[in-house]
């Protein structure tokens, strides 16, 4: 795909994300919203903050009211999912305090998301996309910076707390969005680890939350079975965020130690499938 379509591309997605949230936040489009920004907003940061600051403003403020949203909308899904026959009232009140607390989420982003606001966004975005080509040139760069990001990210977070496992989950998102312009197959392999990073780090930060929500809801609940599972699962679901951020890291620093940069791990796996049914 060309650069500029491939500019295009992203403001189409977010103003068709603008109307899908503003005709109805369902947990879809909300988290379509949430994606479409990011992605703009890593490409204007990349390209030309401060030519764009009041939209990256604008942007920013909006998608961090969709996340406060989509923060109940993945502890839904997750205790949903829960399946223990333990505590089964203790569950439903959970369940119902958090489909309570959404109602009035919802409520708050769709009044502050108004007409007017919506205008004044729109208005920033289009001015963005008559002058797109800072970002036509962001584009054809987008792979390298996207390596060099993760270098640097791999560098800096040696020991795997819990906090550098949450710095893997922001900031890999980021550089994939940057990684996702180019259609190298360069670029298609370091896709395929950091949506493993992605995938891993966000479902442990899902069940985090939904944990700490827990213990919110129960203070005083003791020896909870329920409390005790989802506990249980959140430090299963942090080892393996931390399996994955660690392998690749390590891969990641390896090659610039061992010379010519090796295939990632995702590229030569398919590779070895393709040769076995060739």
């Amino acid at each position: 795909m060309p650069d500029r379509e491939r500019s295009q591309l992203l403001f189409i997605k977010i103003n068709r994300a603008v109307d899908k949230l503003a005709k109805k936040p369902t947990p879809d489009n909300v988290h379509g919203f949430r994606t479409a920004a990011r992605r703009l907003e890593t490409v204007l940061q990349a390209a030309a903050p401060d030519q764009h600051r009041k939209l990256l403003k604008r942007l920013g403020r909006w998608r961090r009211r969709a996340g406060a949203l989509r923060d109940v909308d993945v502890q839904i899904k997750a205790l949903h999912s829960l399946k223990i026959p333990e505590e089964p009232q203790r569950k439903s009140e959970l369940m119902s305090a958090l489909l309570d607390q959404r109602a009035r989420r919802e409520l708050k982003l769709l009044d502050a998301f108004d007409k007017d606001a919506r205008r004044r966004l729109r208005k920033r975005l289009n001015k963005a996309e008559e002058d797109a080509g800072a970002i036509q040139q962001s584009t054809a760069e987008s792979l390298e910076k996207a390596r060099q990001m993760f270098r640097e990210l791999a560098k800096q977070q040696s020991a795997m707390s819990e906090d550098a496992v949450h710095e893997y989950r922001l900031r890999c998102k980021r550089i994939r969005y940057l990684a996702e312009l180019s259609d190298s197959p360069e670029a298609k392999a370091l896709i395929a680890d950091l949506v493993r990073i992605q995938d891993v780090t966000g479902d442990w930060r899902d069940w985090q939350i939904l944990t700490a929500s827990a213990e919110t809801q129960f203070p005083n609940s003791g020896r909870s079975a329920l409390l005790t599972a989802l506990r249980n699962i959140t430090q299963a679901k942090f080892r393996e965020a931390v399996r994955v951020c660690s392998g690749v890291r390590d891969e990641v620093l390896g090659q610039q130690t061992q010379g010519p940069p090796r295939k990632a791990a995702s590229s030569v796996r398919a590779e070895r499938a393709a040769a076995a049914n060739a």
